[in-house]
């Protein structure tokens, strides 16, 4: 039952191939209901997903759960997909999926984005994105030509922040 998810959090890090890796987190209101979601969700990867081996996941820790690995090899780290209490996490490498459940440090101690919350003020945080990890790995991957026109924009940009919010019977959207 979808009704039960509640907020989510997206992130991503890496500046090389081999190092990217990121994470999918939902918080889920109904533990009995998030692990029936991913039973559903395992089903049907079993079912529809082509070239795609389904494994049972757990952990010491009690989690359920399933890893995806891509059977032609061009994703060389698998998918983990695992409910650890309220939360879902879906996670690209075994280091973003540590980083999910037990984070040594989290966006909110970065300066920029401490920054970026004072900036936006009582309107809160929505999105956060810093340009600069993801001109570093568009570069190490093997950026075109058009890249640099990117590059040039965006150089010397710290963060993109945008934040959201109702302010006088209106909705403000703030960039």
């Amino acid at each position: 039952d979808l009704s039960s998810l509640g907020d989510a959090a997206l992130f991503v890090s890496g500046t090389s191939e081999r190092r990217l890796g990121g994470a999918l987190i939902v918080e889920s209101e109904d533990r009995d209901a998030a692990a029936s979601l991913l039973s559903k969700l395992e089903s049907l990867i079993r079912r529809e997903g082509e070239g795609v081996r389904v494994q049972p996941l757990a952990s010491a820790e009690g989690d359920g759960g399933f890893q995806l690995t891509d059977k032609t090899g061009e994703l060389p780290q698998p998918v983990r997909v695992l409910q650890r209490g309220e939360r879902i996490v879906a996670a690209y490498g075994s280091r973003a999926l540590a980083k999910a459940l037990d984070p040594d440090k989290t966006l909110a101690d970065s300066d920029a984005f401490g920054r970026a919350a004072e900036e936006l003020g009582d309107l809160g945080l929505d999105a956060f994105i810093a340009p600069s990890p993801i001109l570093e790995l568009a570069e190490s991957l093997g950026a075109d030509a058009d890249f640099e026109s990117v590059r040039e924009a965006l150089e010397g940009v710290d963060y993109l922040a945008v934040g959201s919010g109702p302010r006088d019977e209106r909705s403000l959207f703030r960039l």
